[in-house]
């Protein structure tokens, strides 16, 4: 079959048109001018990029400060009076007529357990004067 040159150019045209997606007059663009108002409207969107991740939070541990005690300075005199206690006792005995131990045989009217006797000894609790007393 022999055809003109022009009609076999326009043949071309058309099938470089369909096979690029153009879809002739009726395309998206308004004129079938150049293919690209069907592409236009059928391109392949871009997909979306990743959100980044948001970094982890970093935890760091710390040891615990250090600590520092200080004792109190001590006194080397065992004999100390606190207020309110009869000296040479401990722990305190509150001042009173007479102490005499539980269980005992003594009058009163005042009764301890065992104490120690770091001094005098006004009560006669510490009867072999050992330091101990009431035992």
């Amino acid at each position: 079959m022999k055809g003109s040159p022009a009609i076999l150019i326009v043949l071309a045209a058309m099938f470089a048109l369909v096979t690029m997606g153009a879809g002739g007059c009726g395309s998206s663009d308004g004129g079938g001018g150049g293919g690209n108002g069907a592409q236009a409207g059928h391109q392949k969107q871009k997909p979306k990029p990743k959100p980044k991740p948001k970094p982890k939070p970093t935890t760091t541990t710390q040891p615990p400060p250090a600590t520092t005690t200080t004792n109190e300075p001590t006194t080397s005199t065992t004999t100390t009076t606190q207020v309110n206690c009869t000296p040479g006792y401990s722990p305190c005995l509150p001042p009173a007529s007479d102490y005499d131990c539980q269980g005992g045989t003594g009058d009163g009217p005042n009764y301890t357990g065992q104490v120690q006797v770091t001094g005098s000894d006004p009560y006669g609790l510490d009867e072999d004067g050992d330091g101990g007393g009431c035992e």
